[in-house]
């Protein structure tokens, strides 16, 4: 067998179209981000861990075909400053708001075909491990 089959420059020809990807997914896994979330009154004028967690699924045809950072692809520095910037200066009485804020944020961009969005506080609560909210538009 030839060595060309191996090299990832040469194998893209090669495959056949039923191994072609259907779909191109982002994930984020427990971005830790620190927000002024919660009504009870332990919970006012602190911050309080959040890890938030996405998948997103994106049209296939935004996948990159290159190597080249200045080609059009998403920039995994967009979602982690979106996120960041959206707890910054604001206090959310309930993770549902929150959450529901992350959801329309990555809906409202384009080539987006699926998200979940699902976020918990780890620290709630000392007997569980997290509670938390997942709002999303995947076929179940």
């Amino acid at each position: 067998m030839s060595d060309t089959i191996f090299r990832p420059e040469t194998a893209r020809g090669l495959i056949p179209d039923y191994l072609q990807p259907k779909s191109y997914s982002l994930h984020v896994e427990d971005l830790s981000l620190m927000a002024a979330i919660g009504f009870h009154h332990h919970e006012l004028n602190k911050r309080q861990r959040i890890l938030v967690n996405l998948d997103i699924e994106l049209d296939k045809a935004v996948l990159p075909v290159s190597d080249d950072i200045n080609s059009d692809f998403w920039n995994y520095d967009y979602i982690h400053q979106a996120l960041s910037g959206l707890v910054e200066d604001r206090h959310f009485n309930l993770q549902e708001t929150l959450a529901q804020e992350i959801y329309d944020l990555i809906a409202a961009r384009a080539h987006v075909r699926h998200i979940r969005v699902f976020i918990r506080k780890p620290d709630a609560y000392s007997d569980c491990q997290s509670v938390g909210i997942s709002l999303s538009n995947f076929p179940n």
